[in-house]
């Protein structure tokens, strides 16, 4: 396995992942989300490469003004993961 930058060609996987995580969000929420976090300079997904080129896990990670308990400002944040 390996920890890589997400792909565009990994998109179908990561969808499936997002909605097995978020099972409460339909699918044009959790798309339009999805495509927030790729547009976001501040942010990436890594996703979990299997050998066979599967994906069996992502993380979303970005930038926050704000998180509790954080003192400064900006501060790194974990958005979703899922493995």
């Amino acid at each position: 396995m390996r920890i890589r930058r997400y792909e565009e060609s990994d998109w179908d996987e990561w969808f499936r992942m997002s909605c097995a995580l978020f099972p409460g969000v339909t699918i044009e929420e959790d798309e339009a989300e999805m495509r927030h976090t790729l547009e976001r300079a501040d942010a990436v997904v890594l996703v979990l490469e299997r050998e066979d080129g599967s994906l069996a896990g992502y993380v979303e990670a970005g930038e926050r003004s704000i998180a509790d308990g954080c003192l400064s400002s900006p501060v790194g944040y974990v958005e979703a993961w899922y493995v």
